[in-house]
């Protein structure tokens, strides 16, 4: 939702009428395109730094610190079950970048839906029909369904990481 009206910014040129324009100059697509993607990048890396930084910011005032961060994160009771070998510090970096990547990929596929409709509305509708559907898989297909393929390659999957990090995830590719 944050990164939403950036990318209704980038729609701009249609409303205004140089669409063909920009898109028809040497380089405005690809040069353009790489630009906007950058901008939503950032974008992406400062919002979720915000939205994530507040809470470990208030966490290490609560509790003094985040202690030592090269300690293994098997040592916390809820990641017990983590196969991975990892520290502390590695786990928020790397949830940190899952994190980043899960929005940037949000901001790219409603700019893409965004960009291909001819008509902004239906495109925020096709977009939230799309999410929904990906939340119904994911709160309702059982693990052990056959088709669970659909609930662990799922965008929820992503927002929601906890079940990527605390449960055993058996995927049947076949």
């Amino acid at each position: 939702l944050c990164l939403l009206p950036i990318v209704l910014s980038f729609l701009e040129e249609r409303e205004i009428g140089l669409w063909g324009i920009i898109h028809s100059s040497p380089e405005g697509r690809i040069r353009l395109g790489i630009i906007r993607a950058g901008i939503l990048f950032g974008t992406s890396i400062i919002t979720t730094l915000i939205l994530y930084g507040c809470n470990l910011g208030l966490v290490a005032s609560i509790y003094g610190g985040f202690g030592t961060p090269g300690r293994a994160v098997q040592s916390s009771p809820l990641f017990m079950k983590l196969p991975v070998r990892i520290t502390f510090g590695n786990f928020i970096i790397q949830y940190t970048c899952i994190r980043i990547g899960t929005v940037f990929f949000l901001a790219l596929f409603c700019w893409l839906l965004l960009s291909a409709a001819s008509n902004v509305k239906y495109a925020l509708i096709f977009f939230s029909l799309a999410a929904g559907i990906e939340f119904l898989l994911y709160t309702f297909l059982p693990v052990q369904s056959s088709f669970n393929f659909f609930k662990y390659f799922n965008l929820f999957t992503y927002v929601n990481l906890s079940a990527l990090y605390t449960s055993y995830l058996n995927i049947n590719m076949f």
